[in-house]
């Protein structure tokens, strides 16, 4: 992977959402967004450069995934201003036996991916919401879906053709 290659991975959960921006194979930044099943209210937002000091330094209430993105959005944009986005790669709890390994999000996948929102109810509908939140936010950039026992199995993931990222 080239070094200078800012690559973001997200991970939507069901009482969270989970944020890394990796600048080749390092880690830059962290963020997330725990207690989403709750109230606004109870919401708690964080963000942490690479050896976990906090990094907070946004204007707006930061309580789903768009608020999320934009926050880390705007801090990349502070700390890297030359960097642009190349790739996104998205956790999905349950790629069925249809996405076993990462693939390229299209309509025709994410329409898949919501045909298996039955065999993991409490995560997938998370997981489609994000990535719709993504590419609504960063249209041009290409993003993966990546599923679950992909990531279990400890298998890097290919964001693109072009890009990979290891997922800790």
């Amino acid at each position: 992977m080239q070094n200078d290659t800012l690559i973001l991975v997200l991970n939507a959960g069901s009482s969270s959402l989970k944020l890394a921006a990796f600048l080749g194979d390092s880690v830059v930044l962290r963020a997330g967004v725990e207690r989403t099943n709750q109230g606004l209210s109870d919401r708690r937002f964080w963000m942490a450069d690479p050896v976990g000091r906090s990094v907070v330094h946004v204007t707006n209430p930061v309580v789903d995934g768009s608020s999320l993105l934009q926050a880390v959005l705007d801090e990349l944009a502070k700390r890297l201003a030359a960097q642009r986005v190349a790739a996104v790669g998205h956790r999905v709890v349950h790629g069925g036996d249809r996405f076993t390994t990462p693939v390229r999000v299209t309509p025709g996948v994410l329409s898949q991916l919501e045909s298996l929102i039955s065999l993991a109810p409490l995560h997938q509908p998370y997981n489609i919401a994000e990535i719709r939140t993504s590419l609504r936010i960063l249209t041009d950039v290409p993003q993966s879906d990546v599923p679950r026992d992909a990531v279990a199995a400890g298998d890097q993931f290919a964001v693109d053709c072009d890009h990979e990222a290891a997922v800790e």
